[in-house]
């Protein structure tokens, strides 16, 4: 499926895993660290929610003072639950400009509803 050059042009990334059959969702963020190695530039966070991600939930990656956290949301974005650590980028990835993009693997629903709400603010956190 490709993944392993998605995976080899980004910076950070996060993912979701839904079971069909159980109330169960697999959250994952991976990062570019500062101190890592040739063999091991990301690091890795998971969680397990006993809670199915379904309408109303959301996924934020958010880039501050030059690090990476990821979050998850079950009220709309109401409320942000941090998972995994917030790890600290290479320092030519802390200050500049990233772009932002999707990659979707369609597995036991026919049909997805996503959406994109980008906020950025120069100098700032971004909320």
């Amino acid at each position: 499926n490709g993944f392993q050059y998605f995976e080899a042009s980004v910076v950070a990334w996060m993912k979701e895993k839904i079971y069909c059959c159980n109330n169960y969702t697999y959250l994952q963020v991976n990062s570019l660290v500062a101190d890592g190695t040739d063999d091991t530039p990301m690091m890795s966070g998971t969680e397990s929610v006993n809670t199915k991600m379904i309408s109303g939930s959301a996924l934020r990656l958010k880039r501050s003072g030059g690090n990476i956290s990821a979050y998850y949301s079950f009220d709309n974005g109401q409320s942000w639950t941090q998972f995994g650590l917030e790890y600290e980028l290479p320092e030519e990835f802390q200050t500049a400009p990233l772009k932002m993009g999707y990659r979707i693997k369609r597995e036991w629903k026919s049909t997805y509803n996503i959406a994109t709400k980008p906020s950025i603010l120069s100098g700032g956190e971004i909320e």
